[in-house]
């Protein structure tokens, strides 16, 4: 699913009303009822007032096209013209005058010198249809006035397409307020704003309604923006074949583990057993050699003269390799990675602690193989990257390091994001019971696992992260966000990939 610029999101519409012969005001008439059908559910008590803040533009006439239908079914509906201009769109104009025709529902104007009487009771819902996405400087100040009344209220809050102070090109300026709703209901595509730490996290959830946008347009339209979901991933998966062996799935390396830190590699290593890898060995400490029989009789222990580190073999016999998780920052382990960067051959999974060795040595990324992927979480990012202003910031400069160094960066987040130097693509699987210690090194083993069975770089790190997430997704329904550990993960990477058989 592509994610679209203001500017983008303006020619697809523009192109699918001249395709599909229709005007701008029965396109908004459409996200209007498709927006209601979402609404209704939310609405847990019929006697609830429904406050609805409109702008003057085509997100409030959005706004007043849902005022007039959820007060035609009968719901007490009180709707606000914020007026921050004189100046009103066509399509809101046209909706003002149908809504005090024929649902016979008058309009009150907010302006700054009444917005302090604005007032709320607890079982009030609040529909922000103030700004939409053509928003690209900060609001007037007594309609940041009126959000921090509605954001400080107890009342549910539905945003109309995105949050209104948001921008969707730029980063919203650090003392500025914006809506903070409970459910964003965000028309046909994803909107960028809704993935980032700075903005999303102010999102409690957010829905993606089809308005009937014609494909065609949408696939004119280039972008390097990407919302990773079921059908996108099921074009990248393989299904076996039945005449398949165990060769033919790969023998993958993974090489973790320090003294005190065995559970890393143990984890990793299982989840890439469970993720389809027809052989594993693991390169580990000799002191934890006997833990991995145990706990794993399916992978094959390397020998090691080192007890407590790991140490280099030859990486010649193997389809793919993963190094880093739990190797500790020692001189062995450094001596260690370096030798496997300077021999490995093919794309390498570089995670944890291999990550944090290479940010302190950074001549150790001319080493690295073409198509490596590295799964730096936040801090481990930072330090690979740098600091950044904002996200917008953040996504240039992990453009920049993963196309200087042929790479693919798995930054984990919440909305986990891949870049391959020239697009981005973000999850749509996972919850926050997967924050929790070993959840990344269970995501190491399953791409390893993928890389091994013949699948590129890229391919392996947008099937690996969504896997990993929809595991998580199902163990939730088994477990709660507090009790959810990295072994439940593994355990529900079967019913993960089975989903991308039906």
């Amino acid at each position: 699913m592509k994610i679209f610029s203001a500017k983008q999101l303006g020619e697809a519409d523009a192109a699918s009303l001249k395709i599909q012969s229709i005007s701008s005001w029965e396109l908004m008439e459409r996200a209007s009822k498709k927006a209601v059908e979402a609404i209704l559910p939310l609405i847990h008590q019929e006697s609830a007032h429904i406050h609805i803040f409109c702008g003057m533009g085509n997100n409030g006439g959005d706004g007043l096209a849902i005022a007039y239908h959820l007060g035609k079914l009968g719901y007490s509906v009180q709707v606000y013209k914020v007026a921050f201009t004189n100046k009103t769109s066509k399509d809101f104009d046209i909706n003002a005058k149908r809504l005090q025709k024929d649902a016979h529902i008058k309009l009150k104007s907010v302006t700054e010198a009444n917005v302090k009487s604005i007032k709320f009771n607890t079982n009030d819902v609040v529909i922000d249809a103030i700004f939409g996405v053509g928003l690209n400087r900060r609001m007037p100040d007594f309609v940041e006035e009126l959000v921090l009344q509605i954001n400080t209220s107890d009342v549910l809050c539905i945003s109309i397409d995105i949050p209104s102070g948001m921008f969707l090109n730029q980063a919203v300026p650090k003392e500025a307020n914006f809506i903070q709703p409970d459910v964003c209901l965000t028309f046909q595509l994803p909107k960028l704003p809704l993935f980032f730490t700075e903005t999303g996290k102010y999102i409690q959830n957010f829905k993606i309604l089809p308005i009937g946008l014609s494909q065609e347009a949408i696939e004119q339209i280039d972008t390097d923006y990407f919302f990773m979901h079921k059908v996108f991933i099921k074009n990248i998966y393989k299904k076996r074949n039945r005449f398949s062996h165990k060769g033919t799935h790969g023998h993958a390396l993974l090489v973790g583990g320090q003294k005190g830190m065995l559970g890393s590699v143990l984890l990793a290593a299982k989840s890439a057993l469970r993720s389809g890898v027809g052989k594993l060995s693991v390169m580990l400490p000799s002191s934890g050699q006997d833990s991995l029989h145990h706990f794993l009789p399916e992978a094959m222990a390397l020998e090691n003269p080192s007890k407590n580190f790991i140490h280099f073999t030859d990486t010649q016999a193997y389809n793919a390799v993963g190094v880093g998780v739990g190797i500790g920052k020692s001189d062995a382990a450094l001596k260690a990675l370096k030798a496997f960067l300077e021999q490995v051959q093919s794309p390498v999974l570089i995670d944890a602690d291999a990550l944090n060795l290479i940010a302190v040595n950074p001549i150790l990324l001319e080493e690295l193989p073409k198509n490596s992927i590295l799964t730096p979480h936040p801090g481990e990012l930072k330090r690979l990257i740098g600091n950044w202003k904002d996200d917008f910031d953040k996504l240039n400069k992990i453009k920049n390091f993963a196309k200087e160094h042929h790479c693919v960066l798995v930054a984990k987040e919440a909305y986990t994001c891949i870049c391959d130097g020239a697009s981005f693509y973000f999850n749509s699987t996972g919850n926050s019971g997967m924050a929790t210690a070993g959840s990344g090194d269970v995501l190491s083993g399953i791409i390893t696992a993928l890389l091994a069975q013949n699948y590129n770089s890229l391919e392996a790190a947008q099937l690996g992260v969504y896997i990993h997430g929809l595991a998580g997704d199902l163990a939730l329904q088994q477990e709660s966000h507090e009790s959810m550990i990295a072994s439940d993960l593994i355990s529900f990477l079967g019913k993960a990939f089975k989903e991308l058989n039906y």
